[in-house]
């Protein structure tokens, strides 16, 4: 009897941990990968690790209305990804094939408001936030001789009615290490706005042998962005 029993309860436990193990979910996809690690945001604590929610295609915000289209330019659409922490929102990735790569960040950090624009205060701790991602990987040694090379509004001549935002731009190396698929300069242009009590924050990165390009490009996705962003405003404006 006591056999039986050894061996019945050994296989219930077999049958529980398979259940386990085909209903447990895939690992976590990291929101960067290892040749371009800093993000417009400080790294995240593990409760912040992104869902596993990617969309090959394309992706439209159905709240706020944005469009991520499969192609802007040269840039194809990469994923979608959505954080654990509500607060912390979703990115988008666009690559090419210049070892350009662009990251969007859409998210609200559990604040109540968050004004339009770029001229609030919070937008400009927001921009300072990632200045300061940029020097965490300095210290690191994968950002080597990093400089800045300029800040302000963009675009520098604006229209009261376009669509403005607070941009940094710096230059670094890129260090040789584990995962880098492109080591040399690299510009790096973090641009950040308010946009219906979200941050809308975009930080672009290229070789700096490719910037001509890699800057037709930026200005591509910023002009179909802003485009977006002005019709929601008009539209919303109307409402009023």
């Amino acid at each position: 009897m006591t056999r039986v029993l050894t061996w019945a309860t050994l296989l219930v436990a077999v049958a529980i941990i398979g259940c386990g193990g085909a209903n447990a979910p895939p690992p976590p996809i990291t929101a960067a990968p290892a040749d371009d690690p800093a993000p417009s945001t400080p790294a995240l604590p593990s409760k912040q690790t992104a869902a596993v929610d990617v969309v090959k295609e394309s992706f439209t915000d159905e709240k706020l209305l944005l469009t991520f289209p499969s192609t802007l330019g040269h840039l194809t659409f990469a994923g979608y990804e959505a954080f654990d922490d509500p607060g912390m929102g979703y990115s988008i990735r666009y690559n090419s094939t210049e070892n350009m790569k662009v990251d969007l960040y859409v998210y609200d950090k559990g604040l109540l408001s968050i004004p339009d624009g770029h001229t609030d205060p919070v937008i400009a701790k927001e921009l300072a936030g990632s200045d300061s991602t940029i020097r965490h990987y300095e210290k690191q040694g994968a950002y080597l001789s990093v400089k800045e090379l300029g800040r302000g509004v963009y675009p520098e001549k604006a229209d009261p009615s376009d669509v403005t935002f607070l941009f940094s731009r710096y230059q670094y190396h890129q260090a040789a290490r584990r995962g880098v698929t492109f080591t040399g300069e690299r510009i790096s242009e973090t641009f950040i706005r308010g946009f219906r009590d979200h941050f809308v924050k975009i930080r672009v990165s290229y070789p700096e042998a490719s910037a001509e390009r890699s800057v037709v490009d930026r200005e591509i996705l910023l002009k179909h962005l802003s485009k977006t962003i002005k019709k929601q405003n008009a539209e919303r404006a109307g409402e009023r």
